[in-house]
């Protein structure tokens, strides 16, 4: 028989929302996990519903500090639903 892998798994990818709604239906912004666990939220300015007008403006280096900004609070957010130390915040 043929092992099936279970329909939630946390390895080898961590998929912060779906851990935070222990795989339910309901799925939860990474603006609003990231004000529940007290991580400033990145979409301050620019979210993603704008990313497309900023790119039609030439507005590059925005979207990029965007992206940046998305990337560090989604580590953020792993380091605190893991409890892994998050005192260097370069790793």
């Amino acid at each position: 028989m043929k092992s099936r892998l279970p329909a939630f798994r946390n390895a080898p990818v961590f998929d912060t929302m779906h851990e935070w709604s222990k795989w339910g239906r309901e799925h939860i912004s990474l603006d609003l996990l990231s004000r529940a666990l007290a991580i400033p939220s990145p979409k301050e300015g620019l979210d993603g519903s704008k990313v497309y007008p900023y790119y039609c403006a030439g507005k590059l280096p925005e979207i990029c500090d965007y992206c940046k900004r998305d990337v560090e609070t989604v580590r953020q957010v792993y380091r605190r639903l893991t409890f892994a130390s998050i005192q260097n915040p370069e790793r």
